[in-house]
This record gives structure tokens, sequence and C-alpha cells, in this order.
């Protein structure tokens, strides 16, 4: 056996070990490590929503309704062309998108943030331990690619939002949405398949992780600190 033949075996046998002592987190319990992590993100968020409406918003709120019931006479809007006009036009809806904005980049930049840690976990999914790690040579990742990966995994949320606006938009039930309308029917199975497809495969990654080259490893680093 020549030398490169020995090297490429020796190799190819200790990834194949590797990979074989390699344990993958359940979708279970990556569920169970997420709502660890959900309940942190919404406590930030409550902590910075209460500080940003005692001290910024609060004043535009009250200057909306002044100024609606002002021109209207009255100071609940009702949907009709005039009043939606009213509000899309009133400094209260540019401000109301930007902070809806801040309230979701919490949440990215939370994930991002530990992903790319020390810990390659966030809080959560170091409770239970779990690390995140790119596939290709099992480092931690980027902040950027945490990042990106957040607004993937917030897709089917953003559906289930939409889905509902929609039915509560024109009172119809969600049979007759699927039933009616293509659009939702496909996007709905693909978004089922996208999340449920961990449940098919050895590494038990979905379809989010494998767009972004994420593995979820059972083990913790050996970091004490995210830093």
């Amino acid at each position: 056996m020549s030398t490169n033949s020995f090297l490429f075996n020796f190799s190819k046998n200790k990834n194949s070990i590797e990979d074989n002592e390699v344990q993958y987190a359940t979708p279970f319990k990556r569920s169970l490590s997420s709502s660890i992590d959900i309940l942190i993100v919404m406590f930030i968020r409550g902590i910075l929503l209460q500080l940003i409406g005692n001290f910024f918003f609060i004043n535009t709120v009250q200057n909306f309704y002044s100024d609606f019931e002002l021109k209207f006479g009255t100071k609940t809007p009702k949907g009709t062309p005039e009043h939606m006009e009213f509000i899309y036009s009133h400094p209260v809806f540019l401000q109301g998108i930007g902070i809806l904005v801040f309230i979701i980049l919490i949440g990215a930049v939370y994930y991002a943030l530990f992903y790319s840690s020390k810990w390659q976990a966030s809080i959560g999914k170091r409770i239970f331990n779990i690390k995140i790690v790119d596939k290709n040579n099992h480092r931690k990742v980027k902040f950027f690619d945490g990042f990106c990966y957040y607004f993937l995994t917030i897709i089917p949320y953003f559906f289930i939002l939409i889905l509902f606006i929609y039915i509560s938009k024109n009172n119809i039930s969600i049979y007759q949405v699927f039933k009616e309308i293509w659009g939702f029917t496909f996007f709905g199975i693909a978004i089922l398949f996208a999340v449920n497809m961990s449940s098919f495969n050895k590494k038990k990654i979905n379809f989010f992780d494998y767009l972004m080259d994420f593995e979820f490893h059972i083990g913790k680093t050996k970091s004490k600190y995210p830093w």
C-alpha cells in the first residue's frame, strides 16, 4: 500500500469514526430549548417596549388620538378608507413600524450573538446541552449566518399571522382558505415540510438548517462564558 493511499484511508476512517460519534439533537429537545429562549426574548422585549413607550412613543400616541378626535369627532378608528389614510399619514404609523422592526431585531441579535459565541448555543440550548455548528467544519457559526437563520425560522409564524388576518378580514374558515386559495395551500404544505423535515433524516435538520449549513449537536463547549 502506498503512503498516499494509507493517508487517504486513515483520514477517511477517522472522519467516519467522528461522524459516528456525533449525536444530533432531536426536534423535541430543540423545541424545549427554544421555549426557554422565547421566554427570555419576550422578557427583554417587554422591558425595552416599556422603556420606549414611557419615554418616546407615548407622546406620539397621545397626539394621534387628539388629532384623530379633532378631525373625526371620535377617538376610535373604524377601518374606513378615511380613517386608514389618516393613520398612514400620521407620525404614529412610521414610529410604530420602526418599533416593530426594532422588536423583531432583538430576537435576531439575541440568537446571532449566542450562536456565534464561544458557547455556540443560546441560553436555552446551553441548558439542554445542545450546540450549533457549521456542518462543513463543525466550528462555530458566523454572526451574520445566525442573524439570517433567525429570519428563516420565523417564516412559519409570519405565514400563520397572514393566514389569520386574511380569515378575520374575509370572515371565512381555515378549511375554505386552503380549499379555495391554492397559494395558501402551496405555502402551507411547503412550510409544513420545511419544519418537519428533521424527522426524516439522520442529522435531525430541517430545511432552514439545511439552507444555512447548520447542525445541532448534543454537547457543550468548554467555555464557561459566551464571550
